[in-house]
């Protein structure tokens, strides 16, 4: 038994996780369609398994029919769980241990503007009924809110002890070790972006066309030093807000940071994910993004 884990475990804010997940294959006139979809929370009372099962039929039937789009450089939404994925991808950034050793395009950014104004992001452990949240990390911290982006301005790094010490200042808490085996990791608790106002039919109604992303495949290919990315894309096109056609076999190509300066609104559709501990975020249309298709 990990009793490490164990003892972690006890610590979390709120009772241990619950989850659900499922896929589906669609089929129509000889094309062939695969589609999933996921809930985890914290009580079994927040799932709901049939709005879960009617997810994962969209997600099996919208790419019937899809095709590509001409490359072009073109306004783009993302939907609440791409950039679950790409948060969850570059949150090293933001690693003390990546800043102070030179492999992160953050190292000496602080307290200048890395985002659009709009742009908040907050770590967030100690927040009631969260996936993330714990009373103290695995080095005896206690967890609290340390704020990584406020109006744009980058004003903190994620720390642990060891990495603490080297500044001679105090840890985050965020010294998270998953195994005795191992040495504790600098990770997120629950990584909350800044919500807005606008729902995500308003959103896809911001620009005359733009790409509605509905779901990126490699981000493991993504620079994790600095934060360039390019990626397979799948969703619909989009005229007026109205969805005209599946899209697919499109790649989205680009640089982390200039993602967030280029954010113009953010959703309200607030929803949590399971990456890198527990990521919170909506939707967010973005002004251009460089796309490859025909």
């Amino acid at each position: 038994m990990d009793l490490l884990g164990a003892a972690q475990g006890a610590a979390r804010v709120g009772p241990l996780p619950a989850g659900v997940g499922g896929e589906a294959i669609a089929e129509a006139n000889g094309e062939m369609e695969a589609g999933s979809a996921y809930d985890y929370k914290t009580r079994w009372s927040d799932i709901d398994p049939e709005k879960l099962a009617h997810r994962i039929a969209i997600a099996a039937t919208e790419q019937m029919g899809g095709r590509p789009i001409k490359s072009s450089c073109i306004p783009i939404v993302f939907d609440a769980d791409v950039m679950a994925h790409f948060l969850g991808t570059f949150i090293d950034l933001f690693s003390a241990d990546k800043v102070q050793n030179q492999r992160s395009v953050l190292v000496g950014k602080k307290n200048e503007i890395i985002a659009a104004s709009m742009v908040q992001l907050v770590d967030h452990a100690i927040l009631p009924y969260q996936l993330g949240s714990y009373a103290w990390d695995s080095e005896g911290t206690a967890g609290g809110v340390t704020p990584l982006i406020q109006k744009g301005i980058l004003t903190e790094y994620l720390y642990d002890r060891r990495t603490a010490s080297k500044e001679n200042r105090l840890s985050t808490g965020h010294g998270q070790r998953h195994s005795y085996r191992v040495s504790p990791q600098i990770s997120p608790s629950n990584l909350i972006f800044s919500s807005g106002s606008y729902t995500q039919e308003e959103l896809l109604t911001l620009f005359p066309e733009c790409l509605f992303v509905k779901q990126v495949m490699g981000m493991h290919t993504c620079n994790a030093v600095n934060g360039d990315f390019s990626v397979g894309a799948t969703g619909h096109w989009v005229k007026k807000g109205d969805l005209i056609h599946p899209v697919k076999q499109v790649t989205l190509a680009g640089n982390w940071l200039t993602v967030l300066s280029d954010i113009v609104q953010i959703g309200n559709d607030v929803d949590n994910f399971p990456i890198h501990g527990n990521i919170i975020t909506p939707s967010v249309a973005i002004e251009k993004l460089n796309l490859a298709g025909l």
